[in-house]
């Protein structure tokens, strides 16, 4: 007796000829890209390094010495200033560690850590990003 196969069988036989392809495709892959696995874990455990060193001098160290007090947007501000680079604006972003400088809105980002704080941290990474306006303002080739 000749059975006709239904839909579902169709489906579970090319689905299942696929997945067989993905797992393959999947394992040479992982054979292959296995020397890069060191370099990924290192990569991970220098951003989480990076990520818990900022936040323990932000907890521990505060400025204490000329122009103590004030924020990582306030510093942003004064070195604009005295650069000279008074069409940059100042905004917050809303992740911790998303400072970064947009020369298409002409815009330095600065995280809420670094906004409102005034541990040295906060100051370095804002005087960071305020390089980078003055490296713009200089047309340097790199930026």
């Amino acid at each position: 007796m000749h059975t006709q196969r239904t839909a579902l069988a169709r489906f579970i036989d090319t689905s299942a000829l696929w997945s067989l392809c993905l797992v393959s495709w999947f394992c040479f892959l992982a054979a292959r890209l296995r020397a890069l696995y060191p370099a990924l874990l290192l990569a991970c455990a220098c951003a989480a390094a990076t990520i818990a060193l900022f936040m323990l001098l932000g907890r521990m160290i505060r400025l204490r010495r000329r122009g103590a007090g004030l924020t990582g947007a306030q510093v942003a501000g004064n070195l604009l200033r005295q650069n000279r680079c008074y069409d940059t604006r100042i905004g917050h972003s809303g992740q911790t560690l998303s400072d970064h400088f947009d020369p298409r809105s002409n815009t330095v980002n600065l995280s809420r850590g670094v906004y409102d704080s005034a541990s040295i941290s906060a100051v370095s990474v804002a005087a960071h990003e305020c390089g980078h306006v003055m490296q713009h303002e200089r047309d340097y080739l790199p930026i």
